[in-house]
């Protein structure tokens, strides 16, 4: 898990340094809890560490990085012994949120963006009476606005959940647009 905490730490500091000024970082899909308890546990050490161990709290601060998460975590987490964790994620992105130079996402449960977001509409014409746009739907789901993703890296199975909204502009192009992990 060291190793692993380590890694990513590098892969972020790598592309920011390089230019990148915001990364997706898709890092637990609900599929995978059909792993089973024990597996459950040891996932929760790295979902726990994004918002609280030195390593990455320095790494935010040195790097002038907002914190975000995005996908289903509250309807996952809530109901566990690890609901502590949506306020630690809340604070943490409140604590970031003037933070420019750098933003990192990371998803957390994104299995079932339909729903999520067909919530979020109807929530929004409910109380606004009109539709909203895709600005605005994009700023609901992902906290604030995130253009459309240039380009993909990854290290593992892609999954269109993997970053909902933001698809269909990937190129080999590069310049300051999100960059998604995965």
């Amino acid at each position: 898990m060291v190793v692993q905490r380590k890694r990513h730490l590098e892969l972020c500091k790598l592309f920011f340094d390089h230019g990148i000024d915001t990364l997706l970082s898709p890092i637990f899909r609900p599929d995978l809890l059909d792993r089973g308890e024990a597996y459950m546990k040891e996932v929760m050490k790295p979902l726990t560490w994004l918002a609280s161990h030195p390593s990455y709290l320095s790494f935010y601060k040195d790097y002038g990085v907002s914190f975000h998460v995005y996908g289903e975590y509250r309807e996952y987490l809530r109901s566990t012994q690890h609901g502590y964790l949506l306020d630690t994620y809340a604070r943490l992105t409140d604590l970031t949120r003037d933070r420019r130079s750098h933003r990192l996402f990371f998803g957390i449960f994104m299995g079932g963006p339909t729903e999520t977001i067909s919530k979020l509409i109807s929530e929004f014409y409910s109380e606004k009476d009109r539709p909203l746009d895709k600005k605005e739907l994009i700023e609901m789901y992902y906290g604030e606005y995130v253009d459309p993703a240039d380009m993909l890296i990854g290290f593992g199975r892609f999954c269109v959940h993997d970053a909902p909204l933001l698809l269909g502009h990937e190129g080999l192009k590069f310049h300051h647009q999100p960059l998604i992990i995965y």
